[in-house]
């Protein structure tokens, strides 16, 4: 998926496998901020800090188009 969006011009170009590694990261970390602190308001971040690592190009249309 990340290989085809940097095709479709929709995010930066970039190493489509460091970005998924980022990506997996990200998640992985906000889960667990969000298990220790019993807080589920945190994964509400997750989409728009997983455009901005991905760098999508538009982040305001997209973030509206998948919310």
């Amino acid at each position: 998926a990340i290989r085809d969006a940097v095709a479709a011009g929709d995010i930066e170009t970039c190493d489509p496998a460091e970005k998924a590694a980022a990506l997996a990261g990200l998640i992985e970390g906000i889960l667990t901020q969000a298990r220790i602190l019993n807080d589920t308001e945190i994964i509400r971040t997750l989409p728009e800090l997983s455009l901005r690592i991905l760098g999508a190009k538009d982040l305001a249309q997209t973030s509206e188009n998948h919310s």
